[in-house]
């Protein structure tokens, strides 16, 4: 602006001009060619923990460093230009923080510089909210991921539970029909307790997939964590110093084995990060997450009481690159053979499933911290989830002198096979459908009685709880049975279940599958 057109004396102009500058915001400092600051307007004094008349005569360089410096030098100066960058100033107390610097040379007529004109901004402010918001975008990320791998690894999962029930049950029937000095009865036990060990995997598939079935109750947290010290203790071995610290009367609602399952991940994962003795410490206490508060490693947790159970360990610690991918079901850092991968995947599963959170603190060298943040309930809350004495049934077993019909509706060909070679051992009759479709078009063309369905839940075309509802308009009285590779938790999920509906998961032994025919025809 020009203050000379407006009848401003020098004076008056410069008085103006001053006042401007030491009532802006942004902080404004002049140094001579000799690096000395000349001028610098309150805004920047104070922003570095000093008053103005302070600053005069110092090395402007005092604001980056609190080094012994050398006088600038005016070959160097002449060839100075304008510059806009970021940097990190000092403060007096020699506390650091982001600024945003604007530099300019000021030149007399000839051209040669005669001083130094730098703004200075605090960008503290403006560096923790992009930083919130880097940390909002990688959790959302994180946790896009997570579901995805999620949905995959229960579709394999659902995949490998029918196949699972073909090769177990298989191996069950032939082991009944062997002799136990039969030379292929160990061999067939050995390929059976691997199918068992395959079954217990693709568990763990599911639980990180939040599709298995919970049983949660009102749970006093240090009695769960009191009642499996011993089995930790004998997990992590004599080396390591099991200790708990305990905030008295911590309730929640989760599944007690869950939470066991839960601590002894944590335990194994501590003992192989501790192989020469060290200390393992869990702690229980109440936390308040407030709005805003961010707390969570793959995604926030919502505002509210929680529970929180801190496993600390004294081991080797993690980089950063490893903790952004520990939750992910195959990814292990231990050596091929000794390490499914699925250990954390599956704490992570229980824990989301429980509308839970759990976040991560390690340094290498210098130990891992795990939080794990179950929704508190408050202590006089306990009994209002007690569980309700089961009714007493009403309804009289039906004869056994009865031949029972069952309709078999299963478009995976082996399952289909093995089920119906499976209960016509047991002397049912039955009659197969290959999916919803033809099971409808079988009926059709069937007069005789019907006393059961045993369908698969997910099937292409029709899905079974569509086909129930249709049949069950013809056939009132016909009993449903469904069966899934996926769990009845995730059948709830997707609407097709109602809670209280007859269900058996695949995979399932010979066994399991009569004893549960039967308790649904009650004979």
């Amino acid at each position: 602006m020009n203050y000379s057109n407006n009848n401003f004396s020098k004076e008056e102009e410069y008085q103006n001009l001053k006042k401007a500058i030491e009532t802006m915001k942004l902080g404004v400092t002049i140094s001579n060619t000799k690096g000395e600051i000349i001028y610098t307007n309150p805004a920047d004094a104070h922003m570095h923990g000093w008053e103005p008349e302070e600053l005069l005569g110092k090395d402007v360089r005092i604001f980056a460093t609190k080094k012994k410096l050398q006088p600038w030098v005016m070959d160097q100066v002449m060839k100075w230009k304008g510059m806009i960058r970021e940097s990190t100033n000092i403060k007096q107390n020699g506390d650091p923080f982001p600024v945003r610097l604007v530099s300019d040379i000021v030149r007399n007529a000839e051209g040669l510089p005669i001083a130094v004109v730098t703004i200075c901004e605090d960008i503290t402010e403006s560096k923790k909210l992009e930083k919130e918001l880097k940390d909002s975008e990688e959790k959302l990320r994180q946790s896009q991921k997570m579901d995805t791998i999620g949905r995959l690894a229960g579709g394999v999962a659902h995949d490998f539970n029918n196949l699972l029930t073909a090769i177990n049950g298989r191996c069950d029937i032939l082991l009944r029909k062997l002799d136990d000095s039969d030379p292929m009865h160990k061999d067939l036990k050995e390929i059976r307790k691997a199918g068992g060990r395959a079954a217990a995997l693709t568990g763990q598939l599911l639980t990180f997939s939040r599709q298995q079935i919970i049983e949660p109750e009102v749970l006093n947290l240090n009695q769960v964590i009191e009642d499996v010290l011993d089995m930790l203790q004998r997990l992590i071995g004599e080396d390591i110093i099991l200790s708990t610290e305990f905030e008295d009367n911590i309730f929640i609602k989760a599944d007690s084995n869950q939470v066991a399952q839960i601590l002894m991940n944590l335990a194994v994962n501590a003992r192989d990060a501790i192989p020469n003795g060290g200390k393992l410490t869990i702690k229980t206490l109440s936390t308040e997450v407030r709005d805003g508060d961010n707390i969570g490693q793959i995604e926030p947790i919502k505002p509210g009481k929680y529970a929180t159970i801190q496993v600390s360990d004294t081991g080797t610690g993690m980089s950063k690159e490893t903790i952004s991918r520990i939750f992910e079901p195959f990814f292990t850092t231990k050596e091929v053979g000794k390490g499914t991968g699925l250990g954390l995947s599956t704490v992570y599963g229980i824990i989301k499933q429980s509308d839970g959170g759990i976040e991560v603190e390690s340094q290498l060298g210098k130990g891992t911290t795990f939080r794990i943040y179950f929704p508190q309930l408050d202590y006089v809350e306990e009994k209002i989830f007690e569980p309700e004495k089961p009714a007493t049934s009403q309804i009289q077993p039906a004869s056994t002198d009865k031949e029972f019909t069952i309709l078999l509706v299963e478009d995976q060909e082996m399952v289909q096979d093995l089920v119906t070679e499976i209960l016509e051992d047991e002397g049912f009759k039955i009659i197969t459908a290959y999916n919803g479709l033809n099971a409808l078009e079988v009926t059709k063309d069937y007069n005789g009685p019907l006393d059961l369905m045993l369908t698969d839940v997910i099937m292409p075309e029709m899905n079974g709880r569509e086909l129930a509802q249709r049949i069950k308009a013809e056939k009132p009285d016909l009993k449903i049975l469904f069966m899934s590779g996926y769990t009845g938790e995730e059948m709830r999920n997707r609407g097709v279940l109602e809670p209280g509906t007859n269900f058996i998961q695949k995979p399932f032994s010979p066994d399991s599958l009569v004893e549960k025919v039967r308790e649904v025809l009650q004979i």
